[in-house]
């Protein structure tokens, strides 16, 4: 016959059992720290991109023209621009190898691609009122701003309001 104590043994040792299993299922989930940490730095490149949009969005509003690529490193000094187009949001977040920097490239009159290599790909936003942000642990972008796992250029289009 078993003493009283080994009751509690087997209790204990069966919620360790499940506790251990619930942590499991939690990083398998989750995708773990490393994972993760490739969710922040596309969220921030995100980021990134939207800020450089707006000013591209500010430069059409005022010039009826997007700037040329040659143009970009004068407009950071330019005080209408120079938050937006800082050298900082040019540059990927990554810290690893190389700098890569974000790409931009006039593809029309007033159509323009943003170009990143993403480490994750970004869950579909179906709902186009909603706000970029995270969904039970996982970034979702705004609608147009979804993108695929590895180089991916985002297609925008700059607009005047009507005056």
């Amino acid at each position: 016959m078993k003493g009283p104590g080994s009751l509690g043994k087997t209790l204990t040792l069966g919620f360790s059992v499940l506790a251990l299993i619930a942590i499991a299922a939690g990083v398998t989930i989750s995708g773990g720290p490393a994972y993760q940490r490739k969710i922040r730095l596309d969220e921030l490149r995100l980021r990134r991109m939207q800020v450089l949009e707006t000013g591209i969005q500010t430069f059409y509003e005022n010039k009826r023209r997007l700037p040329l690529p040659a143009e970009l490193p004068a407009l950071r000094e330019e005080a209408d621009y120079s938050d937006a187009f800082r050298a900082e949001n040019w540059q990927d977040p990554s810290d690893k190898g190389p700098k890569r920097t974000i790409g931009y490239r006039v593809t029309g009159v007033n159509t323009y691609q943003l170009c990143a290599s993403f480490e994750t790909e970004s869950l579909q936003n179906t709902d186009p009122d909603a706000k970029g942000g995270f969904y039970r642990g996982a970034y979702r972008p705004l609608p147009n701003w979804t993108h695929p796992a590895g180089a991916y250029c985002l297609k925008l289009e700059a607009t005047a309001p009507d005056r």
